[in-house]
């Protein structure tokens, strides 16, 4: 990474690490999270880095959302960038989250699904969707006493500063593993009657999933399908969403069934289809809440897989 530009990152958690708990962190989260009004407009504005522009990501919005209006369409962006910088603005109040006081923040729901799974005892795959914030969504679930384990991207590219503040408090509650290592961690946490959260929308690797999703042909990740197959875990739907008053709400829906096939080559492919149109309409009720950056990625991946744009 470029010199300059990894000290200016260090010099950007440094200082907003800083400016938050002036603000008043944790106890005056709703006054440190008005910052991202902000800070989103720049970022919506001029904070476009990786290969993606903002008409980019405006074609990417208006593909998925063709009855919007260019105007919603911006709207979307806008608000995307500000809840991005609230999720942003959240690793510095991490350390200041516990058992007792995670209820200020986030509400749950579905709760009875995660205690029917674990008394089965062979634990549970949440495939979650890169929708809300999926890194609270873990914490919150491992600060209210579960035992959580999470497929992480490890940030090697990252200076360690910011590895520190994007991974040193949740793995102070939970297990974390990283892709590229050996699955069989995760078949044991499984065995071990743990909460298996994996991205579900996440780059394939090297065994993928072909999907439909939000008007686009897709390439995603396919192991949560077949450590399901592998250990008869259940596989529970969970996603987390922003509300109007910045707090959060985690959900976890039922156990989803596996689709019935003659062999793994029908069962995969139709089970990762069936759960990604279970939870496009969650993608539609909160549009601003997509992670568009990922969104990004996943596109460049699948027109390199299929030969074209996805």
């Amino acid at each position: 990474m470029n010199p300059l530009f990894t000290f200016l990152r260090k010099t950007v958690y440094l200082t907003f690490d800083r400016v938050v708990a002036v603000l008043g962190g944790y106890d005056n989260f709703r006054r440190v999270f008005k910052l991202a009004e902000i800070t989103g407009a720049l970022r919506n504005r001029i904070g476009y880095i990786g290969g993606a522009s903002k008409s980019d990501y405006l074609s990417a919005i208006a593909k998925s959302f063709p009855e919007m209006e260019s105007r919603q369409h911006k709207k979307i962006l806008q608000d995307y960038w500000k809840d991005h910088q609230r999720m942003f603005l959240e690793l510095f109040i991490y350390d200041e989250m516990t058992p007792e006081n995670i209820g200020r923040l986030v509400d749950f729901q579905g709760f009875e699904h995660i205690k029917s799974a674990l008394k089965a005892g062979k634990g549970a795959i949440l495939p979650v969707p890169h929708i809300g914030s999926i890194r609270l969504l873990h914490y919150s679930l491992a600060l209210k006493g579960y035992p959580v384990s999470v497929v992480s991207s490890g940030y090697a590219d990252d200076p360690e500063i910011v590895r520190r503040y994007k991974l040193n408090e949740t793995s102070r509650v939970h297990q974390v593993g990283f892709r590229g290592q050996n699955p069989r961690w995760i078949v044991q946490a499984l065995r071990d009657n743990r909460l298996v959260q994996i991205a579900s929308t996440a780059e394939a690797g090297s065994v993928g999933v072909e999907v439909n999703f939000m008007r686009r042909r897709l390439f995603f990740t396919s192991g949560w399908v077949r450590l399901a197959m592998i250990t008869g875990s259940p596989i529970l739907p969970a996603y987390i969403v922003r509300n109007d008053d910045y707090r959060h709400t985690v959900h976890i829906r039922p156990a989803f069934p596996l689709t019935e096939g003659a062999d793994r080559n029908e069962i995969v492919p139709e089970t990762a289809q069936a759960f990604i149109d279970s939870i496009e309409p969650v993608y539609h009720q909160h549009p601003h809440l997509i992670d568009w950056m990922s969104w990004q990625n996943r596109l460049s991946e699948a027109g390199e897989h299929f030969g074209g744009e996805a």
